[in-house]
């Protein structure tokens, strides 16, 4: 690792440090911005990393400061509300020089100053695998967003205009199962391109998805989207999003993009005259049980969902005093303040702080409404604490959605 020295640190016995106060000790420097939502569900496994291996690990975040100076309060809330113990860095000079604009971005420097990974996902198995010198798998990572556009340590690129594997683009020519083009997906050597629906990518006659889990393929199957999110109105709460499994071995369902593991490339071409939405959808529904042998459908079940509810008190608490509307987040990702709009504002907030969940509004308010909101919104425990205190809540129910049901072929 060449020398360096990182300033403006925080929460630490330095304000400033060079590379050889680290000296004896690893060095775990994880770069991050305050848009960068995967870097902030990573702070308290961090945070274990410190707790449990400080004697020889030394994490220190590099906060990647922005022009509205959010991200400095931003963490300060984080380190309250989570008690971490992380010291971090508010240094942009330190990422300038690397040249470092995509978040996460973790840099692994053992006791003797040499850099041992460079990486985005790194977890406390990893680092005790690292000290043990049983070195792990790890997912690269790039400077810049379009690294990723070019042949880097080995990784092929990708041109999504172009059929998969032909001619090496986005690998070697042999490593398909099917053309119809069926290929397990490797981090090391295949690029990642998931579209969001049939149709976004069906020009020229072809469709084609690299990196995707299995439900992801049977969602494009049946209802021609492989994901959707919360501005998805037409699928949002109507159709669900994991497939159901009545099937004996459910491990072909088990993924990880970290290790490869269960996760599929999939290209599929035919006559432009003959490509339709439709006929891409049976087609990859018949690859899909010729591979890997499921009956499949679509059905209506009763599946999982929260719902945000309201007491009688937040109706008239809640209710607008009138005035200018408006949205504020002062500190990204912890607080939000909402002034004479539609309760659906607070709806689409939620969503998108909790992907993972469906979330649906039955509070019965159809008047604009004034609320503060101070909170974590990805953690749900407090969440649901800053909602109650608003008199909302979000509870757990079921409703009947569309869905993918996968079976055991009948013998």
């Amino acid at each position: 690792m060449p020398e360096f020295t990182v300033r403006n640190i925080k929460y630490y016995s330095k304000n400033k440090a060079t590379l050889k106060d680290f000296r004896g000790k690893w060095l775990l420097l994880d770069f991050w911005n305050k848009y960068c939502g995967a870097c902030i569900e990573s702070f308290p496994y961090m945070n274990e990393i410190q707790k449990n291996l400080g004697n020889k690990v030394q994490v220190m975040l590099v906060g990647i400061q922005d022009k509205e100076e959010q991200i400095e309060p931003m963490y300060a809330k984080f380190k309250e509300r989570k008690n971490l113990i992380i010291p971090c860095a508010f240094d942009s000079t330190l990422a300038n020089r690397f040249d470092i604009f995509v978040a996460p971005h973790s840099i692994l420097i053992d006791e003797k100053g040499i850099v041992r990974c460079i990486t985005s996902s790194v977890s406390m198995a990893d680092i005790k695998g690292f000290l043990a010198d049983n070195v792990p798998i790890l997912p690269k990572t790039y400077r810049r967003m379009h690294d990723g556009d070019h042949t880097v340590d080995g990784h092929y690129s990708f041109d999504f205009m172009k059929p998969f594997l032909i001619r090496g683009n986005g690998g070697n020519d042999t490593d398909f199962l099917f053309r119809t083009v069926l290929s397990s997906w490797n981090h090391d050597t295949h690029s990642q391109f998931i579209p969001s629906s049939i149709r976004q990518n069906m020009a020229e006659g072809k469709f084609q998805v690299l990196g995707a889990p299995l439900e992801c393929l049977f969602n494009y199957a049946y209802f021609g989207y492989g994901t959707w999110g919360v501005f998805d109105t037409a699928l949002y709460g109507k159709y669900y999003i994991h497939p159901i499994l009545k099937i004996r071995d459910t491990l072909k369902f088990k993924y990880s993009f970290k290790y490869s593991r269960n996760i599929y490339s999939y290209s599929l071409l035919m006559p432009f005259s003959m490509c339709t939405e439709e006929s891409m959808k049976t087609a990859l529904q018949r690859d899909l049980a010729t591979y890997f042998g499921f009956e499949s459908c679509i059905k209506i079940r009763k599946c999982p969902y929260w719902k945000l509810v309201a007491s009688k008190r937040a109706r008239l608490k809640l209710k607008t005093k009138g005035g200018e509307p408006y949205i504020k987040e002062p500190i990204l990702h912890t607080s939000l303040l909402v002034g004479n709009q539609p309760i659906t504002e607070l709806v689409q907030w939620l969503r998108i702080n909790q992907q993972d969940k469906i979330i649906i509004d039955e509070t019965g308010i159809r008047e604009n409404i004034d609320i503060s909101m101070d909170c974590i919104p990805s953690d749900l425990s407090d969440l649901k604490r800053a909602l109650n205190n608003n008199g909302l809540d979000l509870v757990m129910a079921k409703k009947n959605m569309q869905v993918v049901e996968i079976k055991d072929k009948k013998r």
